[in-house]
């Protein structure tokens, strides 16, 4: 509440009022002393009367004067404060009394009856009683006395009366009343008169200064704390005003230090992209909220200063109650440390991910617990390990598939060594045998599964990624049109083909074989998907742009660049594949079917590895499959699709020189070439094949050789025969592809190049296209 009046005006009246109060206190306490001496000084006159009456009492009693003790006790009646004065005998009825009317009757008649209690009290301890009236007017005192008369001479048993007195105080204390009241209104009226002269004088003196002194604390009340008093001298007020001036100081000295000290705490804090926060328990109440919260939250920090719960409540349902129990745990003592990740949802229901972390400070001064905390957002972060994790998963799968292949690749190499012996072998001897012989039909068998095998270790090749053979650039719909007839074959006539083929797309560069075999392997895995019940297969073509996340999701893809794509795509609505199948369908020999090889897919994988392109799976158990098959775009306009035909049977003249370190081959292929009329001269590896070239250059017209041999390989010993004969005429044959094997060639002059296993045919052809150049 405001004071109503100035300083100026309030502290003279101020001290008038503790003037008349501190005078009329005293007065007040000085009548007080006055009447409890007065109590006092009657008690001691009553016991004293009381004592000197029952004495006298028992006396005239005993001695039988009544006449005596009646003129005594009247006389000591006629006392200024005695009111009233009776003696009383056991049986309760008034013997003497200053009041001759009240003499011989019974106590309960007397003004003395309601003072029974005090007279039986006083009768039953033998002693004196006083007590003074609830208005303090009056003081009753009963004093016992042993009650003996002279009966006959003897005197009878001992009993015992009382004495009672009146004593009344009512006149004496009202002439106190009005002698305090004088010396009270005189004693008030002379302090009163000093108080004003002293207020005139010195009054307005005090106020000034007392008045800097509040308008100071006003000013340091509102925040101004460079106010000061500024009052010199020794008195109380002076060293008052030093004592503010030096507190305004110090509190301005920490006010700045307190305000670099917040500006620093504040260019940490908000210049971290960490969420920095401080809740108070009991209730819970957020103190404190660093901006970054908007951010990351989406939400407005007076949200969460208004109420805590915001901050739980955008935790994802699914993540809030493992983060409840996190925090009670920490809180509770059951876990040393609290750091926990959780998901919160944004109101424009996006996702974040959150690293929240707590540590507990000490009690604030009211005895809340307060808790410090640190939240990052750390969103990208579990992207990029996702991300991570996904490449690195198809890292694997990757390294996987080219470690099969290079596995896959071996075999085939090795395989192919072997059966170019049993299909020379076959070939040759069927050659040399009559047409009616009947072991013709067992030699063409041999070749036939020869072939088989041959054909086994290029779908080997393929997976490995190394069966590219005659590349062009071709136009898959065109493509899928010319293979249609053989499509329409290869599956159950339950089934219906339907093409989708679209006009005019880029081409891409591919081996026509290759890609028919692609084609046929997807188609055939459709038909067989529909379990021979009717169904839909469709074949579509058409171009793509594929971005980094559309291809992300395909095999083979890490490498890839972002662009246009040409794609081939089969989908039929058959049994489709689980998940489980979906992860191992490219691994070789693993088939779905009660029969199989199970490197049908795998080949697929293996020719679309190799062409630098993609694949995706859809495929859904009951619903069907589709695979996607994506090739890179080649400039140019496509070629017309070709077959090769074979030539008609040729022979030379001169040597042939053989280098293979397989025993079978390097007798077969000596066998052929004298067979197409050539001598036929042989190495075991490159030194040697080396040596046999220096002994019969002049009658060497070509050299046959395989490109892995211990020693000195293929390319090493054609670079010496070039160095010895640059003309020379070199045909290369090798398990492996031709594209790979002769990469390591390209410029140098190779003149041929025929894989294994082959026919005499191809050797034959092989020789010639070398020998007589078109």
């Amino acid at each position: 509440m405001k004071w109503p009046l100035p300083l100026r005006f309030a502290l003279p009246l101020m001290l008038l009022l503790f003037a008349g109060v501190t005078g009329y206190s005293t007065l007040r306490y000085g009548r007080v002393l006055e009447e409890r001496n007065l109590r006092v000084r009657v008690r001691d006159r009553a016991q004293f009367v009381g004592t000197k009456l029952a004495g006298m009492a028992a006396y005239y009693i005993e001695g039988a004067m009544p006449s005596v003790a009646q003129r005594d006790i009247a006389i000591t009646g006629a006392d200024r404060d005695l009111h009233l004065a009776l003696v009383i005998g056991p049986d309760d009825k008034i013997l003497f009394s200053s009041r001759y009317d009240l003499m011989g009757q019974a106590l309960t008649d007397s003004p003395a009856a309601e003072h029974g209690a005090l007279i039986a009290a006083a009768r039953a301890s033998h002693a004196s009683q006083l007590a003074f009236s609830p208005d303090g007017h009056h003081l009753f005192g009963a004093f016992a006395f042993p009650f003996t008369p002279r009966t006959g001479g003897a005197v009878r048993d001992v009993d015992y009366g009382v004495v009672f007195l009146d004593f009344d105080l009512s006149e004496r204390q009202a002439l106190l009343a009005v002698d305090s009241s004088r010396r009270a209104w005189l004693g008030g009226s002379v302090l009163l008169g000093l108080t004003a002269l002293f207020s005139l004088l010195f009054g307005p003196m005090l106020t000034s200064r007392v008045r800097r002194l509040s308008r100071a604390a006003r000013q340091l009340a509102a925040g101004d704390l460079s106010a000061r008093v500024g009052l010199s001298g020794g008195d109380e007020l002076a060293e008052l005003s030093r004592a503010f001036d030096h507190m305004a100081a110090d509190l301005q000295r920490g006010d700045a230090d307190l305000r670099e000290s917040e500006a620093r705490f504040r260019f940490l804090v908000e210049g971290i992209p960490q969420i920095v926060w401080l809740l108070e328990l009991d209730p819970p109440q957020v103190l404190y909220v660093s901006p970054a919260f908007e951010r990351v939250w989406g939400r407005t920090a007076a949200d969460l200063y208004a109420d805590a719960g915001v901050w739980m409540d955008a935790i994802h349902d699914e993540d809030r109650p493992r983060a409840r129990t996190a925090f009670a745990d920490w809180l509770a003592g059951r876990v040393e440390n609290h750091d926990v990740t959780y998901r919160i949802v944004r109101p424009d229901r996006t996702e974040r991910w959150i690293r929240d972390r707590v540590a507990r400070l000490d009690a604030a001064p009211s005895g809340r617990l307060h808790i410090i905390g640190l939240a990052e957002d750390i969103t990208a972060q579990r992207q990029h390990e996702a991300e991570r994790a996904e490449l690195e998963s198809k890292l694997q799968e990757t390294q996987k598939l080219e470690s099969l292949g290079v596995l896959a690749g071996g075999i085939a190499h090795d395989f192919n060594n072997l059966l170019t012996g049993i299909l020379g072998n076959a070939s040759l001897a069927r050659q040399e045998l009559g047409t009616s012989n009947p072991v013709q039909a067992h030699l063409a068998q041999i070749e036939a599964v020869t072939q088989r095998a041959g054909d086994l270790c290029k779908q080997m090749l393929a997976y490995s990624g190394k069966g590219r053979f005659q590349i062009q650039r071709l136009d898959l719909s065109a493509l899928v049109r010319e293979t249609t007839q053989l499509i329409q074959l290869s599956i159950d006539k339950t089934a219906v083909l339907r093409f989708n083929l679209a006009e005019s797309i880029p081409s891409i560069e591919a081996d026509p074989t290759q890609l028919r075999q692609v084609i046929m392997n997807l188609v055939i895995n459709a038909g067989e998907a529909l379990g021979g019940k009717s169904g839909v297969i469709t074949l579509n073509t058409g171009l793509v742009r594929a971005d980094r996340a559309y291809l992300d999701r395909t095999v083979l893809s890490p490498d890839l660049p972002e662009g246009d794509y040409a794609f081939i795509e089969v989908s039929d609505n058959g049994c489709g594949m689980t998940a489980e199948q979906q992860a191992r369908i490219f691994e070789p020999f693993f088939t779905t079917k009660f029969t199989g090889r199970g490197l049908g897919l795998s080949a697929v994988l293996g020719i679309v590895r190799g062409r630098h392109g993609a694949m995706r799976v859809y495929s859904e158990a009951g619903v069907g499959t589709t695979f996607k098959v994506v090739f890179p775009i080649a400039p140019g306009d496509a070629e017309p699709l070709t077959r090769v035909e074979n030539t008609e049977t040729w022979t030379g003249a001169g040597s042939v020189l053989v280098i293979d370190d397989e025993q079978t081959v390097l007798s077969v292929a000596a066998r052929m070439v004298e067979k197409f009329g050539f001598s036929a001269i042989t190495a075991r590896n490159g030194l040697e094949g080396i040596e046999r070239f220096r002994d019969h250059r002049a009658e060497i017209v070509a050299v046959l050789m395989d490109l892995t041999m211990p020693h000195m390989d293929g390319e090493s010993a054609f670079r010496e025969l070039r160095a010895l004969a640059p003309d020379v005429r070199v045909i290369l044959m090798s398990g492996f592809n031709e594209q790979d094997a002769i990469n390591r060639f390209t410029g140098k002059g190779l003149a041929g190049f025929v894989q294994k296993p082959f026919r005499p045919e191809a050797l034959r052809q092989k020789l010639k296209e070398a020998l007589e150049p078109a």
